[in-house]
């Protein structure tokens, strides 16, 4: 549980750095979520718990590799290219391909467990 709060808090200031931004937006902030098979519907509540409304005041992206490690380095430089305002990652293997998918993530080490970086 401790894990998901750091996650929804590492989100919401996310999401509230971009809403407090001079000048006024159309686009919403997009979180990138990379993982093997994990569910990320905790996520989801705790954001809600706090008032954001998925699809108004932000947008998930999700990618799992199904099991399939190898597959993370595409996923996640895919994540990059859709430009995501922050990544959260769910394991090792997920946690290094976000690293790797661009020199340009600025890692956010929340605790020993739970890495984010925010592009």
């Amino acid at each position: 549980m401790r894990l998901i709060g750091l996650v929804i808090l590492a989100s919401s200031l996310t999401l509230a750095s971009a809403a407090g931004e001079a000048q006024p937006s159309t686009t919403i902030p997009r979180i990138g979520l990379l993982a093997d098979s994990t569910s990320w519907e905790p996520l989801r509540l705790g954001l809600r718990d706090l008032g954001y409304v998925e699809g108004k005041s932000f947008a998930l992206e999700e990618r799992s590799s199904q099991g399939r490690n190898e597959r993370f380095s595409a996923l996640a430089s895919e994540l990059v290219r859709l430009n995501v305002n922050i990544i959260v990652t769910w394991g090792t293997p997920a946690t290094l391909a976000a690293k790797q998918a661009t020199p340009t993530i600025q890692p956010n080490r929340t605790s020993s467990r739970t890495h984010t970086w925010r592009t």
